[in-house]
């Protein structure tokens, strides 16, 4: 576990933008971090008008793996009459990299379907928190934004530097 620091400097932000910015900013990383499986102990925003904070503490350094049951066909179209898979059984079991004997039947809502266990192991913090936090930063709602230069990147104010560390990674 380590903690995360991001760090976005930019020219001076109106004021009326700061507390709003930081109250969405520590609400949705919450948010994006428990969606992503990525544990944490806390999450606590700063900003200055040229500067907002947003520090994870404790975060993860992977993440949870997923434990998933998933469901297929209809058991009369995933087995033939003589009880052997058909291609629609065989198909969903191969999508999901899966045997034939791990599948095992079970009764939904829509009746007896076969389903399977589906395990996605955890990434590494460092490799999903980049995208993650580039979409944070992103979708920062102000109430008026600009373009600075040929990017195309929009915020509030032209950015000037953009500081992250995992721990004492940059």
């Amino acid at each position: 576990m380590a903690d995360l620091l991001l760090e976005i400097g930019c020219e001076e932000i109106p004021s009326g933008e700061i507390d709003n910015a930081l109250a969405w900013l520590k609400t949705n990383a919450e948010q994006v971090l428990n969606a992503n499986r990525l544990k944490f102990n806390e999450i606590k925003t700063w900003g200055t008008p040229r500067r907002l904070v947003l520090i994870v503490s404790a975060i993860a350094s992977k993440q949870t793996d997923l434990f998933e049951e998933v469901t297929g066909p209809k058991v009369e179209v995933a087995y033939d009459s003589s009880g052997n898979l058909t291609k629609a059984g065989l198909g969903f079991i191969n999508s999901k990299g899966k045997n034939a004997s791990d599948a095992f039947k079970k009764t939904t809502a829509k009746g007896e379907v076969i389903a399977l266990q589906v395990t996605e192991k955890g990434l590494e913090a460092s490799k999903v928190l980049p995208a993650l936090l580039n979409k944070l930063i992103k979708d920062i709602p102000f109430s008026k934004t600009m373009q600075w230069d040929e990017t195309e990147v929009v915020f509030i104010r032209p950015v000037r530097w953009i500081l992250c560390l995992l721990g004492s990674k940059v």
